[in-house]
């Protein structure tokens, strides 16, 4: 396993993060960073699933006259991303979400 000292480690993310102009200029450089072995995990939010939940719910408050979360609240909990997920067709997803 290739892993690098803490510091080593902390002092090239924030770097990197210092260098980011962008929120997905940010993405890019935490996947690098989970590649090269500088860090270990990243966290995911799954925001094509808490913006189609948030749709849903929209909708069937429409429909029913009441909000489906009075009785029990939708929850999309973030993924913890590691080098061995970070190909999967789900990770792959979630990161960079698109509709066929």
């Amino acid at each position: 396993e290739k892993r690098q000292p803490f510091r080593k480690r902390l002092l090239y993310f924030l770097l990197l993060i210092r260098k980011a102009e962008s929120k997905k200029r940010l993405r890019s450089i935490e996947i690098a960073a989970l590649r090269d072995g500088f860090l270990s995990a990243i966290i995911v939010q799954d925001a094509f699933t808490q913006g189609y939940k948030c749709m849903e719910n929209a909708i069937l408050t429409l429909v029913n006259g009441q909000n489906p979360e009075t009785t029990k609240q939708v929850n999309c909990p973030p993924v913890v991303v590691n080098m061995e997920n970070i190909d999967s067709e789900k990770i792959q997803f979630m990161m960079s979400p698109y509709v066929k």
